[in-house]
């Protein structure tokens, strides 16, 4: 499968979006050490957050393409550990559509 390639504009709209809604959930991420059921629940709700948004920005811009939700649970992160890491890393850069563009 092909990677969506975002423009910048979308991404920086996206970014800025993420942070506004989600931003005391990234400083979270950012500043302290979680217990790790803690820490997949945060992290799970800031990629959820980004999925959606991302969804809604496509929609207005009437792209034809919708990323999936359907299967989208916290245990996505005991399938794929890594992307605990590319979401700890969008807190850290403020870069999110490195969320949506896997």
């Amino acid at each position: 499968m092909a990677r969506l390639s975002l423009p910048q504009q979308f991404c920086d709209e996206l970014n800025t979006t993420i942070f506004k809604i989600c931003g005391d959930s990234v400083e979270v991420i950012c500043s302290r050490s979680l217990p790790s059921d803690t820490e997949v629940f945060v992290l799970f709700g800031i990629m959820f957050q980004t999925i959606e948004t991302a969804n809604a920005l496509l929609q207005r811009d009437k792209v034809d393409f919708t990323l999936d939700l359907k299967m989208m649970k916290p245990s996505v992160f005991k399938r794929y550990p890594e992307l605990r890491d590319v979401v700890r890393t969008a807190c850290q850069t403020g870069e999110f559509g490195s969320i949506v563009d896997l």
